[in-house]
């Protein structure tokens, strides 16, 4: 079986090759031909080798005429969607055959090559075809992949992040933005490391002062600066609903991600473009502010309190405590004073920021920390506190003897 190379029609002075391509086939019929016979799918998957090659080749100088052109579109595609679905799957049938493995990574390393040299602006590549392109490279190829993505490989190059955005949100309303789509978005944003190495969480510090030490950092904050928009924050912050809607984790893991690889620079831009000057206009966007004034996010990216001074909560809360002997216990420990007025303003600002607090929980914490800044502190400390209070007022029962004496009450 060999590639079939034809001169077709002209189009003026110019003759166009007629290839005959034949799709990708999907993984049961892989299987199937396999079964069959495993060499009629390394035959197969050689003449694949040989179309990809002569394509990526200086012999490639005669243009495809439209049926070959559309043909070979089908089979990227398809190649690119089967391809993905490999990814994090223990069985394929490379693991069975050697001969398969091998002309397997040859084909993926060629496809890739086309496909640097010639763009995706010919390709036609929609945002679902671009992430099965992420998927199948990004984690031997990301630096290729990221140059792919945001259209700085080359002239024949446009930037695919909001084609990409759009279609993981898209999986993401589907409920089909599974635990390996991401790990591939961390992979494709360079924080997979922090969010997946369990087991290293002592040495993450000095893991990560290497990892920032990366003379590759700059090109990865470039690319990571253009992918956070203010549009993917938003769009992030809509799933989360305050916390109440069904997507609400997703949505977490997807701002996590997102805000831990962007650069300091890129998250006060962040702050200075959704219109976030202090504390109490951070409620507007709920998730946003609770990762970044996380512990994992002050760990990653310390130096954020810096500049932007009304982030630093301890401020407030030293401010209260100056004179308490044991900080935090002594707070925790002190009476609630029903007598203390409380603005509705701040019960609310509380509720926004809060959402699982309930109305009477926050009057009541309000009443013991006294000040808005330091309860927001201690709740984003110590969120069970709110454990010590119950959700609604309990209902006053008179003295028994009272209504001993008036049973009709």
């Amino acid at each position: 079986m060999a590639l079939k190379v034809r001169k077709g029609y002209e189009i003026g002075e110019q003759q166009l090759l007629d290839i005959p391509i034949v799709a990708y086939p999907p993984f049961k019929l892989r299987s199937s031909l396999y079964d069959k016979d495993p060499v009629i799918w390394v035959h197969f998957m050689e003449v694949y080798i040989q179309l990809m090659a002569f394509l990526s080749s200086d012999d490639f100088t005669v243009p495809l005429n439209d049926k070959s052109h559309d043909q070979l579109q089908l089979f990227l595609k398809g190649y690119l969607s089967e391809t993905s679905q490999e990814e994090g799957n223990v069985f394929t049938l490379g693991a069975i055959n050697p001969q398969i493995r091998d002309n397997s990574i040859l084909l993926k390393l060629l496809v890739l090559q086309f496909i640097k040299q010639n763009g995706l602006i010919d390709l036609k590549f929609t945002g679902a075809t671009i992430w099965h392109l992420v998927k199948s490279y990004v984690k031997t190829e990301p630096k290729s992949v990221r140059k792919i993505v945001d259209g700085s490989l080359g002239n024949k190059f446009i930037t695919s992040i909001s084609s990409v955005q759009k279609h993981i949100l898209l999986m993401v309303s589907n409920r089909k933005f599974d635990n390996e789509d991401i790990k591939t978005l961390a992979v494709l944003l360079d924080v997979v490391n922090i969010l997946f190495n369990k087991d290293d969480n002592k040495n993450n510090k000095k893991n990560n002062n290497r990892k920032f030490n990366n003379a590759n950092i700059n090109a990865v904050f470039s690319f990571t600066t253009k992918f956070n928009t203010t549009s993917w924050i938003e769009s992030i912050e809509k799933y989360y609903a305050n916390g109440e809607g069904p997507l609400s984790e997703t949505a977490k893991q997807l701002m996590f991600i997102s805000l831990l690889s962007c650069s300091l620079e890129r998250v006060s831009q962040l702050f200075v473009e959704l219109g976030i000057n202090n504390i109490y206009s951070i409620k507007i966007y709920p998730l946003f502010a609770s990762v970044v004034l996380s512990d994992i996010f002050k760990s990653v990216r310390p130096g954020l309190e810096q500049r932007l001074p009304f982030l630093n909560l301890n401020n407030y809360q030293q401010k209260n405590q100056q004179n308490d002997d044991n900080d935090n216990d002594a707070s925790i420990e002190s009476p609630v004073n029903d007598d203390v007025k409380v603005n509705e303003d701040d019960i609310n600002m509380i509720i926004d920021l809060f959402p699982q607090v309930t109305k009477y929980q926050a009057k009541k914490l309000l009443q013991q920390y006294i000040d808005l800044e330091t309860l927001t502190n201690k709740l984003l400390e110590d969120p069970d506190i709110i454990n010590t209070i119950p959700p609604q007022e309990p209902i006053k029962r008179e003295p028994i003897q009272r209504r001993l004496a008036n049973p009709q009450a």
